[in-house]
């Protein structure tokens, strides 16, 4: 900090003789790059319809009671479920029941496309259910591959690596898996006839060719497909995109429920049948659940409006630099421990992942050329880009030759960030300042 003695040099940069320097070189800082992609993969990717696939799974297993069809579901067998996890931070209470529900969203090119990650969990000490979401670009340690993000871990190694991964991550045992394919719910509306929704608010998506008043509507087929998925439809004021999006699944999904389970479906063989064979295509298994296990994972989950379940989010950002998300680890792990305890969830991850700002980044300055005043006047822009400026001071020493964005474990993306607004190279390092999350020191490069 400026008045006190200059910081031991975390970093030893190059160095040269001192150039004579007269302030920052224009060019230095620039305005932020167009965001590169569409916040696309956010809290609607990651679970888009946390309790409509719950509501799905309850009219899948009430249809395969009533049809005795167990055995059009594909089991799995899935080696990761049961066992405890490696290096895991506490015990895990033994009456929790945690199964992993993973949504997908057809299959391109022989691969299975993710498109949610749920843990649902019961437990006796617990008065409702617990469901926790992951976003599926989160990045996370695999065990003897290194980090990847989830929805690479599912295309390298399907259910159990995934199974394995979350385990690992959590330091929760997972006993259950199961995968319902989200087309499932738009061809169940079309083996029915279509089914009625009735909305308050327009939905409309005119590149796509979807026009739905406020009113009552049937739809199937392609009007379905785009007002479960859609994410151009244009919301009303004051009303969350990413929200809209599930309020639209849930009333669809609430729809198909209540189509699927009605008289009229039971006493038509031939509807019958054809829903039950989407069911069998739609919907995979662990090996060990079995058709009764599925009634009492629908049974644990029958509150299908939400009011009775417990959900959140792990605590995360996204960053557009790096194109992967990364979680808040103390938040996270604070949700974690109540899980493997069976206590309810803490107030944290009750809002959606969003992308990384200036506002979340704290950062240290230090003048490694010697110019009076240039850590001052560099944290000064930052700041008033938004950025926290723990604090300013002198590099040891001065001669800086290359200007360095140092950050800590896991904090490439916050670096990233500042690269944004601030020519340097990007370092890693593990000895930064406790409450620093990167370390700009200035060179020479910046200020000719």
């Amino acid at each position: 900090m400026l008045g006190c003695s200059p910081p031991r040099p975390l970093l030893v940069p190059p160095t040269r003789q001192p150039s004579s320097v007269t302030g920052l070189r224009p060019s230095v800082f620039t305005s932020p790059r167009q965001r590169r992609r569409k916040k696309a993969s956010r809290i609607a990717r990651i679970s888009g319809a946390v309790l409509g696939v719950i509501a799905v799974v309850i009219v899948i297993v009430t249809l395969l009671l009533q049809r005795h069809a167990a055995t059009r579901i594909e089991a799995l067998p899935v080696a990761a479920l049961g066992t405890p996890a490696a290096d895991a931070p506490g015990p895990t209470s033994t009456d929790l029941r945690t199964t992993l529900v993973v949504t997908t969203d057809g299959v391109v090119d022989d691969a299975t496309l993710l498109d949610g990650i749920l843990l649902v969990q019961a437990s006796s000490r617990r008065d409702r259910p617990a469901v926790l979401s992951f976003p599926i670009d989160l990045k996370v340690a695999v065990t003897g591959v290194g980090q990847l993000r989830l929805d690479e871990v599912w295309a390298d190694g399907g259910a159990d690596l995934l199974t394995a991964t979350l385990r690992d991550y959590t330091g929760m045992r997972v006993d259950h898996f199961v995968e319902v394919d989200l087309t499932l719910a738009t061809a169940v509306a079309d083996a029915v006839g279509g089914v009625e929704i009735c909305i308050d608010r327009p939905a409309v998506d005119r590149e796509a060719g979807l026009e739905l008043g406020v009113g009552c509507h049937v739809v199937n087929g392609t009007d379905a497909d785009i007002f479960v998925r859609s994410r151009l439809i244009v919301e009303s004021t004051g009303v969350d995109p990413v929200a809209g999006r599930i309020q639209r699944q849930h009333a669809f999904f609430s729809a198909v429920m209540r189509e699927a389970s009605s008289p009229r479906t039971f006493i038509d063989p031939f509807r019958a049948r054809a829903v039950l064979d989407i069911v069998g295509r739609s919907v995979r298994t662990d090996s060990d659940l079995g058709l009764f296990g599925m009634v009492r994972f629908a049974n644990s989950v029958e509150d299908v409006t939400g009011e009775g379940i417990e959900q959140r989010i792990v605590p995360s950002y996204f960053s557009n630099d790096t194109g992967f998300g990364q979680p808040y680890p103390e938040q996270a792990e604070a949700i974690f421990q109540a899980l493997r305890e069976g206590r309810p969830m803490p107030e944290l991850g009750l809002t959606s992942p969003r992308e990384l700002v200036p506002e979340d980044v704290q950062v240290q300055v230090l003048n490694g050329v010697g110019t009076e005043g240039l850590a001052s006047e560099v944290g000064d822009l930052l700041a008033a880009r938004g950025f926290g400026i723990e604090s300013v001071g002198n590099f040891e020493g001065f001669g800086v030759v290359e200007t360095l964005i140092a950050h800590g474990p896991g904090d490439e993306a916050k670096a990233a960030l500042v690269a944004r607004f601030f020519d340097g190279r990007i370092v890693s390092t593990s000895r930064l300042p406790a409450g620093v999350d990167v370390l700009v020191t200035i060179g020479e490069d910046a200020t000719s």
